[in-house]
């Protein structure tokens, strides 16, 4: 992490969520592949989906999708709930929005340069 002397440090003022910088890496990771950006984004658009239900939309085998999904799991941006026989997947859009709230101070930060 960068110290706050750093040129390449975040301003205090432009960012005051919680996430710290090295929490967003695995966060930021997981999106950088499209089908796991994409998945996210049918989640946050639809709500609730099975994982046999995004891999349809997506085009990916069953496998495949439940490998993204564990993965965006493990990144905090998708929870997971048991109803009977299926497992509903959702989006957690306060990871996300907390994300985007880091990137945006940082964008805010090369403007203000």
């Amino acid at each position: 992490m960068q110290s706050a002397t750093s040129p390449c440090a975040l301003r205090a003022g432009n960012y005051s969520g919680s996430m710290e910088m090295d929490d967003a890496i695995p966060v930021l990771s997981a999106l950088a592949q499209s089908t796991r950006y994409r998945c996210v984004s049918h989640l946050i658009d639809r709500g609730e989906c099975t994982a046999g239900d995004l891999a349809l939309l997506l085009g990916v085998p069953a496998n495949t999708m439940s490998s993204h999904l564990t993965i965006l799991a493990h990144a905090g941006l998708v929870t997971s709930q048991r109803h009977g026989r299926n497992i509903v997947y959702a989006a957690c859009v306060e990871k996300i929005a907390d994300v985007a709230g880091m990137l945006s101070a940082l964008v805010s930060d090369l403007t203000e340069r």
